[in-house]
């Protein structure tokens, strides 16, 4: 099979803006899950492969140019390619095994990994309101074809408890070489936990990369969030 790799972190072309010079990736991610059916780790492997099916038979029905794969269909080395690119986990690889993203390249969707479906991208930059553009727009196509699971309290039910509610989680490398010289981080921190966010160092103490996130999506909105 010929390979047409994607990688992430994507580079977009867009206009750039004063966080570029600050954050190095940002890294979107919403997670869904079809109502009435459960979480991955509670099915049966032929119930998980019919979900699978059915769920991609939707995929391609509001977005046909979407390329969907199956772990068996790779080769040893083309999955470690997509796993130094940042496209597939080591977890990914293990317990699942339906992938696919849209011939752009700029978002990957994965079934049946802890929630029956998880769509995320990661780019160079600061540009999450983008990000979540492209995401939210394929998942509320599908969403318009199919039931997720939703409670009028909670909001969308996930497998983890940090992620009910919008389903989704955003994250951040940041260079902060000023903070980290002036040992002005924990301030930093405090203010990051006001906004229900976190900070923590990306490699080691030593090094001025950190690792920036929402705590939880619950009793708060997507646009708090961004």
């Amino acid at each position: 099979m010929k390979m047409n790799y994607i990688e992430f972190p994507r580079k977009q072309s867009r206009r750039k803006n004063y966080l570029d010079n600050l954050v190095f990736t940002t890294r979107l991610r919403i997670s869904r899950n079809i109502d009435g059916i459960n979480f991955p780790l509670f099915l049966e492997k032929e119930n998980k492969i019919k979900l699978e099916d059915e769920i991609s038979k939707e995929i391609l029905n509001v977005c046909p140019d979407v390329l969907i794969n199956k772990i068996e269909d790779f080769s040893y080395s083309d999955l470690l390619i997509y796993l130094s690119n940042g496209v597939l986990t080591s977890e990914f690889i293990r317990n699942s095994r339906v992938f696919g993203h849209p011939v752009s390249g700029d978002w990957v969707f994965f079934l049946n990994e802890d929630d029956h479906l998880k769509v995320f991208s990661i780019e160079y930059g600061y540009n999450a309101r983008e990000i979540y553009k492209r995401i939210s727009n394929f998942i509320d196509k599908l969403e318009a074809k199919m039931d997720f699971a939703y409670d009028e309290v909670f909001g969308y039910l996930t497998s983890s408890i940090l992620n009910v509610g919008t389903g989704l989680r955003i994250s951040f490398i940041v260079n902060l070489p000023g903070l980290f010289q002036s040992e002005a981080i924990d301030s930093l921190t405090k203010s990051l936990k006001e906004i229900s966010y976190s900070i923590k160092p990306f490699y080691e103490p030593k090094i001025p990369l950190y690792y920036i996130f929402n705590l939880f999506s619950m009793g708060i909105s997507e646009e708090e969030i961004l």
